[in-house]
């Protein structure tokens, strides 16, 4: 299948998801309307993109904040992302799509609740032109075997004196790509580094796809899935050749040899399958 109409299909899918992701957002407060005569203060959230994630990989969200009015905010800023709330129509297997979810920002206090499935950051008022970032990382465990997409949404939400916030809340996507795979040897070897593995995207199992093999943070081969794994067809319940084994070369001595599986169907979405010190002879 060209990559191509791949592609087109899956951003097509996307666009209706995000259409309709208000839906399954209901649980987060709305900001309470004001007029700006209370406080002329302003919040905008700026744009935030669509993030694509593999199978046990993490998947990483951000969003700024920033008061572009002529005065502070009457008090305490809370910044809300609420992940993992499922697909439109409603899909229940997508509601436990993550886990290990952590939270950051460059301003404030932050925690995360497992149970609602929502992380939030409590700041201090923001003077006029001050801004501040959230960050929220949580790697992707639902097992899926189609591309999928789950929703998230950011949302800044103030004190009552505070007029209504120009684009209060951001709501986007994650495609949720069903790729797979391992990193299962690094051995040195005279000249380089002998790399195995393997890596599927169940979605399409027939096809082979490419492992990028970074030596000390520089791609240094690219390999693609030519071997047989029966293990793999048999717990992942596919066939095809999926297994993936190389030699890279190297210079004698210590080396950070990581591997990564591309996704030919979703252009930059690729899972890390990790990382070994390897020392060449």
């Amino acid at each position: 299948m060209p990559v191509k109409s791949t592609r087109s299909r899956r951003v097509a899918l996307s666009m209706v998801v995000l259409m309709g992701l208000a839906v399954p957002f209901g649980a987060l407060a709305a900001p309470v309307a004001a007029t700006a005569a209370d406080d002329p203060a302003g919040l905008q959230i700026d744009a935030v993109d669509t993030t694509q994630v593999a199978f046990h990989d993490t998947a990483k969200w951000a969003f700024t904040v920033q008061d572009v009015g002529t005065a502070a905010t009457a008090g305490p800023v809370r910044l809300r992302f609420a992940y993992d709330t499922g697909t439109n129509p409603p899909d229940k297997a997508s509601l436990r799509a993550f886990d290990h979810v952590a939270v950051s920002s460059s301003s404030g206090r932050c925690t995360v609740d497992t149970v609602t499935r929502v992380t939030t950051c409590t700041l201090p008022a923001l003077r006029p032109g001050a801004s501040v970032t959230m960050t929220t990382t949580a790697r992707q465990v639902w097992d899926t075997r189609t591309t999928r997409l789950t929703g998230w949404e950011f949302q800044a939400v103030r004190g009552t004196s505070d007029p209504e916030v120009p684009y209060d809340s951001r709501i986007s996507g994650t495609t949720i790509v069903p790729t797979h795979g391992a990193f299962d040897g690094a051995a040195g070897t005279t000249g380089g580094v002998t790399v195995s593995g393997w890596a599927v995207d169940v979605e399409r199992a027939a096809d082979p796809m490419d492992v990028a093999v970074d030596v000390d943070g520089t791609q240094a081969a690219l390999l693609t899935t030519t071997r047989p794994r029966a293990d793999v067809d048999r717990a992942l319940h596919v066939t095809g050749d999926h297994g993936f084994r190389g030699v890279v070369r190297a210079a004698s001595g210590a080396h950070r040899v990581c591997v990564t599986a591309a996704d030919p169907y979703w252009g930059t979405s690729g899972i890390d399958l990790g990382c070994r010190t390897v020392r060449v002879p």
